[in-house]
């Protein structure tokens, strides 16, 4: 029932450092003999736990009992009994006294054994199997006596048992000795068995207040994150693995998706699905880090998939906030404190994540593990200083992973009949070199771009001007990561446009709605249509004038800023034609117009001098920014309120800035 599960548990929490063979049975046999504490009256009563590999159990009332759990595939001879044999002699030897022992197996003993501990035989009776027993090896090197073997012999109980057992009498314990609901006594029991491994690893004493303290702790952390789902499923959402009913799109250069996953639709890429589990094994971030197109989130999904517990692996979808951060962050806490095993996915950072650092820092110390999925830019932008030397991994594509790829989908029949090999086809893609345009390639038998340019065609040819500048705009807009919400446009675009026509028409195809949000597909897709589109017409910033009035407020300084990393943006032709659409703007549009052009400048300036500040950052630390920015940073005043006039929307604003002081600045 367990099993995958329980493997998962010991590769998260030990990272391979054990062999995991058996030790389900053994850690199942102790949480349910820790039960029993519950109903004795003693409340001394307490079981200590000798580590992970080998579980020997302490008194748990009047008389001393001690407990060794193993665990076979087949039924022992007798001489595999030497090693449990010759701990309880050692026990004796160290307690001085003669103590009592059980023998625990998930197996059922031969006849043989079953007589050496019966109660109905005499020693007597049982003399040649004693004799056999002082032959075995490990016992002659040991020099164990007659005496000391019989001695442990009579006080030694052997009981079979299998792990379904254990765990259906465990869940009927709950029931009755801690009152949980039947319902919950199998979640009870999955994040009581992940706190009863730590217990283990600590070789902890564990008491009848041990476990009533976790179980309040459990009821308490169940009403605060039913508390938190009741509102906060906007934010984080768990992972589902529903096969996907669009399979194709894998194939055609759109978004991988959970299902798609689920199907096996993509080829593990081993080497770095190694390297993130390594990473893992050293801390509690990875982050994926490469520019669009190499397979970033395939990977992370992949590896999410292969490495994690289903139930409790989650995805943020938004944190905008400090607020959403510590939302986010109170309910994976109140999730791990109940000792569930919880992973979290965060995929393409972006404005809409903007506060994933601030999630993460508020976990720390919980055992919490974050993949990251970011673009080289925006991970620089949107982390936090702390996490830039966290466990990072750059999957680049090369021919050698070409090659697995395509031998993978030849076996599969998915190889399009046009396609020569995978050196023709890596050969053929531009550089840098990019996964989803191979797959594409190898799988639909053209490349990316030429698909899309036929489709883009077939639009054209049929006088669909409304509908080639809708994909303009929305497009555009998400390639900025400030996708434009639908009912937002169909109140502001004043026309006669039939948009609901005109989405049903590109759905699935071009764009896709989220949350009313309207997204284009994966960003090298993206990127290819924006060029077909503004292929033969004006410069992108025309269109780009075009939208600004349809992205919200708060997001129209990121939209202006992120036109600098659209293809063939030319920022001066944005500048140049501002002033058609000055006199129809409101001060929030031009300050965000203004930031949006400083961000621009910026960016282009960091671009070509980027070399350069590699060089200095990397001979000495990120202290030399800032004095590279006091030396560049440009400063000069400007009035840029004269622009308008006396313009009403400008005035107050203007009046608040002859109010500024003038003051010796920095240097």
């Amino acid at each position: 029932m367990y099993s995958e599960l329980e493997i998962k548990l010991f590769k998260q929490r030990f990272h391979g450092a054990v062999n995991i063979n058996g030790i389900d049975f053994q850690i199942h046999y102790a949480l349910n003999i820790a039960l029993n504490l519950l109903s004795v009256e003693e409340p001394l009563g307490s079981i200590t736990l000798e580590g992970i590999e080998d579980l020997d159990l302490q008194p748990i009332k009047a008389g001393n009992v001690y407990v060794q759990v193993k665990t076979s595939n087949t039924s022992w001879h007798l001489c595999q009994l030497s090693e449990p044999l010759i701990n309880f002699i050692s026990q004796n030897k160290t307690t001085g006294t003669e103590n009592s022992f059980q023998l625990v197996t998930d197996f059922e003993q031969r006849e043989s054994i079953k007589k050496l501990f019966s109660k109905n035989y005499s020693l007597a009776e049982k003399a040649n199997l004693v004799d056999d027993i002082l032959k075995c090896k490990p016992l002659k090197d040991k020099r164990i006596t007659r005496t000391q073997l019989e001695t442990v012999i009579l006080n030694t109980e052997i009981q079979s048992t299998t792990k379904q057992s254990l765990i259906e009498d465990s869940k009927r314990k709950f029931v009755l000795l801690l009152d949980i609901h039947p319902d919950e006594a199998e979640n009870f029991l999955l994040s009581f068995l992940y706190k009863f491994i730590d217990w283990s690893v600590e070789r902890k004493t564990i008491t009848k207040a041990n476990i009533h303290d976790f179980k309040n702790r459990f009821s308490e952390n169940k009403a605060r994150s039913q508390e938190f789902e009741a509102y906060g499923s906007g934010l984080i959402d768990r992972i589902s693995w529903r096969e996907d009913s669009l399979p194709k799109e894998y194939f055609e250069g759109k978004k991988t998706r959970f299902g798609h996953i689920a199907l096996g639709l993509d080829v593990r890429r081993t080497k770095w699905l190694n390297k993130i589990q390594e990473i893992f094994g050293k801390t509690r971030i990875c982050v994926i880090r490469e520019a669009s197109g190499q397979g970033k989130s395939t990977l992370a999904l992949r590896y999410a998939y292969d490495f994690w517990n289903h139930e409790y692996s989650f995805a943020i979808k938004a944190v905008e906030t400090v607020e959403h951060s510590e939302q986010i962050s109170n309910y994976l806490k109140s999730l791990s404190e109940l000792g569930l095993p919880v992973n979290v996915l965060i995929d393409d950072v972006n404005h809409t994540k903007s506060h994933f650092s601030k999630t993460i820092q508020n976990c720390a110390g919980y055992p919490i593990n974050f993949l990251i999925t970011s673009r080289n830019d925006d991970f620089y932008h949107f982390a936090d200083s702390s996490l830039v030397n966290s466990g990072l991994i750059f999957p680049i594509f090369d021919i050698d992973e070409a090659k697995l790829i395509f031998e993978k989908f030849r076996k599969e029949g998915k190889i399009h009949h046009d396609v020569i090999s995978s050196d023709w086809a890596f050969e053929k893609i531009s550089s840098p070199k990019c996964f989803i345009e191979f797959i594409f390639l190898i799988t639909q038998g053209q490349m990316l771009e030429e698909r899309l340019v036929e489709q883009v065609r077939v639009i054209q040819r049929n006088n669909q001007n409304d509908k080639i500048d809708f994909l303009r705009k929305v497009l555009l807009a998400d390639a900025c990561k400030t996708p434009i919400n639908i009912n937002r446009l169909i109140i502001s675009e004043v026309s006669t446009i039939d948009y609901q026509t005109i989405i049903q028409s590109t759905d699935n195809e071009f764009i896709y709605l989220e949350d009313s949000y309207i997204r284009g597909y994966h960003w090298v897709r993206t990127s290819h249509l924006l060029r077909i589109l503004h292929d033969s017409y004006s410069n992108p910033a025309i269109t780009a004038l075009k939208t600004v009035a349809l992205i919200e407020d708060n997001q129209k300084p990121v939209f202006l800023g992120n036109l600098s990393k659209i293809p063939d943006f030319d920022v001066e032709v944005l500048i140049g034609n501002f002033n058609y659409i000055a006199d129809k703007t409101d001060l929030k549009t031009y300050l965000a117009f203004l930031s949006g052009i400083f961000k621009i400048g910026e960016y282009l300036f960091f671009l070509r001098n980027k070399e350069v500040y590699q060089e200095a950052y990397d001979k000495f630390n990120e202290g030399v920014l800032f004095l590279f920015n006091a030396k560049f940073l440009p400063t000069q005043g400007i009035d840029l309120f004269s622009l308008f006039g006396d313009n009403p929307n400008f005035r107050e604003a203007k009046e608040l800035s002859d109010m500024i002081t003038i003051t010796q600045r920095g240097f």
